[in-house]
């Protein structure tokens, strides 16, 4: 009738450890694959190998009013689609205002 064993304490705290220390090391691999930039002085992070004109769309800006700043120069639109985004990289977006 007791056919099926209870698994000892031990081997439970093994299992977990075992787990724990496969997602740990799974979460370091992540973090040393990924990408940490800056958008107008505020830090993001991403794990793709993106372009800018990627990270533009996404964040849904009208491209047509403002200028790029890639790592303190200007940042010409027609290499947007081939500059990939690198760890530490910094960007602001300077927009044009017009007025009087």
């Amino acid at each position: 009738l007791n056919h099926l064993a209870t698994p000892a304490i031990s081997d439970i705290y093994y299992n977990i450890e075992f787990f724990l220390s496969r997602f740990i090391i799974n979460l370091k691999l992540t973090m040393l694959k990924s990408k940490i930039f800056f958008l107008n002085g505020k830090k993001y992070r991403t794990g793709d190998n993106i372009t800018i004109l990627e990270l533009i769309c996404y964040l849904n800006y009208e491209n047509n009013l403002f200028v790029l700043e890639h790592n303190g120069s200007i940042l010409g639109k027609k290499v947007w689609h081939k500059t990939k985004i690198q760890n530490q990289d910094k960007f602001e977006i300077l927009t044009i205002v017009g007025g009087g």
